[in-house]
């Protein structure tokens, strides 16, 4: 026992005596002769001379590029630790003198192997990391079919040409991860791999959306012009693409009724005006020039200005009927039609007080503007500014206007004189007194003495042809009207240059009342009648407006018995 204990223990000591020796030649030995890696001579260099150039040569296979190309997608380029290959140095030393053993090289004697001994870099390949690198890649270069679609730029509609997709071919991610595989360690400086793509059309080509786009371009050059007094605002469609709104195939397009909205707010926040406020401080008493009677008058702060807010609705729908009809109707002309917002009243006096706007009554001086004229109906209107009217109370026109004479300013103009045109002081002293009926009528107002023209004159056709009221002082003609309201009412009057338009206006607390005038056929140019109806909450009244017009007279012709002396 003891004997075999020593033998054992002396066989280990040589086995590891000889491991030592043999570790000691290895490290030692050099490589024989006709040994290569890579196409380099390696003889005759020991383990470490080895390493060196093996590392600069591996250092070089790690630099090489991989190229994967997709069709006319372009191409992508990896060094080969980008895809999961990495190269080790030592380990192809270790092959390398592991391949020019003692015992390898005995045995390729043996079997009769030629000499050349050859060598390739160690790599390690993490497989799954490089198959699944390269379906990323390729897959992520599917490239979608982009349909031919109208879009807006340069201030013009223009056609997007459809583009043609790209669909990796099944398979191709795994072949060429394959052949990435298979060809390893690669020998060239750069290796091209191939993947193919299959080719994807679109649903919608240009021609296809070629008529709308043609449409759109007509379009695209018309305009419209929106009409306030005198101010003229053109709209370009160019300038607003943003109206038109295209469906989804791009076959038919809509008006994009929230950017019309939008452009109608523009033009209400640039046109709209609040109303002024006006503050009664008091109320005086007058004695008329013309009949000695006293009437009274509010005492003001502050001016009657009108406001005025668009009617959007309305403007909205003129310019859908419009733009539907705009190739048709070339450059269409709309009126903006506005909301009269008129001026609050309020009072430091508790017994006057004028909330509401009761009536206004409105006339046209544009077809008699002459400026004598014109200044002859604001010398007459201006006095019923403030004129407060009693419950029950009578008013006569010329009891305020007082007499019409050259030294309060009036001016010398046309007049009608006993059914002839002539000249005459305060020519356009009726078209106020003619605005102040119209009011007086809107109003449901009683009127108590009121005469038509002599003769038909055209200056009061607008606003209500055959509502007019004559009146002149030395003929003790004369216009006038009772309060039949329960409460005191206030009167405003102005021209409007801009318009050429004669204004007046009630005040006063509303007793629900409401008014139609209707024209009313007669078949005679010279005779006008209208419907004159007064309605309140429990119970109305029919009253009718007759004007009797006569032709002109010739100087020879007598004068008839009911033409008016003088009417201005």
């Amino acid at each position: 026992m003891h004997n075999y204990k020593r033998i054992s223990v002396v066989t280990v000591l040589f086995l590891i005596l000889v491991g030592s020796l043999a570790w000691m030649y290895e490290q030692q030995r050099t490589l024989p002769e006709g040994t290569f890696f890579a196409d380099l001579h390696l003889e005759g260099l020991n383990r470490t001379e080895a390493l060196a150039v093996i590392q600069t040569e591996v250092d070089r296979y790690r630099n090489r590029v991989f190229s994967i190309t997709a069709n006319d997608l372009g191409s992508y380029h990896f060094k080969p630790q980008e895809l999961g290959v990495e190269y080790s140095a030592e380990y192809s030393v270790a092959e390398v003198f592991s391949g020019t053993s003692w015992y390898n090289t005995v045995l390729a004697s043996a079997i009769g192997s030629e000499e050349k001994k050859e060598f390739t870099p160690h790599y390690d390949v993490h497989q799954e990391f490089l198959e699944s690198t390269v379906s990323g890649l390729l897959t992520a270069l599917n490239k979608q079919p982009v349909d031919a679609s109208i879009i807006w730029s340069e201030e013009q509609w223009q056609v997007s040409p459809e583009q043609v997709g790209k669909q990796l071919k099944e398979g191709e991610s795994k072949k060429i991860a394959e052949s990435i595989f298979s060809q390893l360690p690669l020998y060239e400086q750069q290796v091209v791999f191939e993947a193919q793509y299959s080719q994807l059309e679109p649903s919608r080509k240009a021609e296809q959306i070629s008529p709308l786009h043609q449409q759109l371009s007509e379009l695209n050059e018309q305009e419209m012009t929106l009409k306030y007094q005198q101010d003229e605002i053109v709209l370009l469609l160019k300038e607003n693409p943003d109206w038109i709104q295209l469906n989804q195939d791009f076959s038919a397009y809509e008006w994009n009724q929230e950017a019309l909205k939008t452009t109608i707010a523009q033009l209400a926040n640039q046109y709209d005006l609040e109303p002024s406020q006006v503050v009664l401080t008091g109320v005086e008493e007058v004695v008329s020039e013309y009949d000695g009677q006293i009437y009274k008058k509010a005492v003001l702060e502050g001016d009657f200005r009108r406001g005025r807010k668009l009617d959007q609705e309305e403007l909205l729908t003129q310019l859908n009927q419009a733009l539907n009809t705009l190739l048709e109707q070339q450059n269409p002309s709309l009126e903006l039609k506005y909301q009269t917002l008129y001026s609050t009243v309020s009072s430091l006096v508790p017994e006057y007080q004028f909330p509401q706007n009761l009536s206004t009554g409105v006339s046209s001086y544009y077809l008699g503007n002459h400026p004598d004229r014109v200044k002859n109906i604001e010398l007459s209107l201006n006095p019923f500014k403030g004129v407060i009217i009693e419950p029950g109370e009578e008013m006569s026109f010329n009891r305020v206007t007082g007499w019409v004479t050259p030294s309060k300013g009036y001016r010398t103009t046309k007049i009608i004189s006993a059914g002839k045109v002539e000249e005459g002081v305060g020519g356009g002293v009726c078209q106020s007194s003619t605005t102040v009926y119209r009011g007086v009528l809107n109003a449901g107002l009683n009127v108590t003495e009121r005469r038509n023209h002599t003769l038909d004159v055209s200056y009061y056709h607008a606003y209500g042809y055959g509502l007019d009221a004559t009146v002149y002082t030395d003929a003790r003609s004369d216009f006038k009207f009772v309060n039949d309201f329960p409460g005191p009412i206030m009167m405003n009057a102005f021209i409007d240059p801009a318009t050429q338009l004669a204004h007046v206006e009630f005040y006063g607390q509303t007793d629900h009342r409401t008014v139609e005038l209707t024209n009313v056929p007669t078949g005679n140019l010279l005779l006008k009648k209208w419907n004159w109806k007064v309605i309140w909450p429990d119970r109305e009244e029919e009253r009718q407006v007759v004007s009797r017009y006569q032709l002109p007279k010739e100087d020879e012709e007598e004068e008839e018995e009911e033409a008016n002396p003088l009417e201005a």
